[in-house]
């Protein structure tokens, strides 16, 4: 019985977090926009603001790549701490994202652990703008993330990626900005 009980207390001893991160070392990601100009990748990130000494509850990071994955890389490089990607609540993809180059983004969501795909997609030609805005009292993305919940078109990661694996036409919501308010609208322009 004695083994049994120093092997339970070895066994609780050695046992850890080999994974752990500290939160103070952490950037929590709120929303994303993706624009593809000029065959660029144009990538803005709003990350909520743990400072308790700033009046600002998120601030926003951008860069651009040749690639998603080059963005993505680009972009952690200019943030001073470990991009959690693990809250997403929205992801903004401009008319040309949607367009041309929506399989590249489904895959690079897929192929990256670190990104959760529960969260809403919304288009806008003016995808970084409305990340930015800041005529709200909320955070953006997730005023934009309430106001998908209570008009209920939801379009999340997984009914784009069902529909571009299946070929079919996925109408996403349009988010626009109007007498300072976002306004999502539906429109039936999106192709395949």
């Amino acid at each position: 019985m004695k083994k049994i009980l120093i092997l339970v207390f070895l066994i609780l001893l050695l046992t850890g977090c080999y994974d752990y991160k500290e939160l103070n070392n952490l950037a929590i990601v709120s929303g994303i926009s993706i624009d593809y100009i000029n065959n660029k990748y144009e990538l803005n990130l709003e990350i909520l603001n743990d400072d308790e000494l700033s009046q600002n509850r998120v601030y926003y990071i951008s860069d651009t790549g040749e690639s998603l994955k080059e963005a993505f890389k680009n972009i952690s490089l200019k943030i001073n701490r470990i991009p959690l990607y693990s809250h997403i609540k929205i992801i903004i993809l401009s008319d040309d994202v949607i367009k041309k180059k929506k399989k590249e983004f489904i895959n690079y969501v897929i192929d990256n652990p670190n990104i959760t795909t529960k969260f809403y997609i919304v288009r806008s030609n003016n995808s970084s703008n409305i990340l930015k805005f800041k005529e709200q009292k909320e955070i953006s993305s997730e005023s934009i993330y309430h106001l998908i919940e209570t008009t209920k078109k939801k379009i999340d990661f997984m009914d784009l990626a069902y529909a571009v694996i299946e070929n079919k036409t996925l109408n996403i919501p349009n988010i626009t900005i109007e007498n300072k308010c976002f306004l999502i609208t539906e429109d039936n322009n999106v192709n395949k």
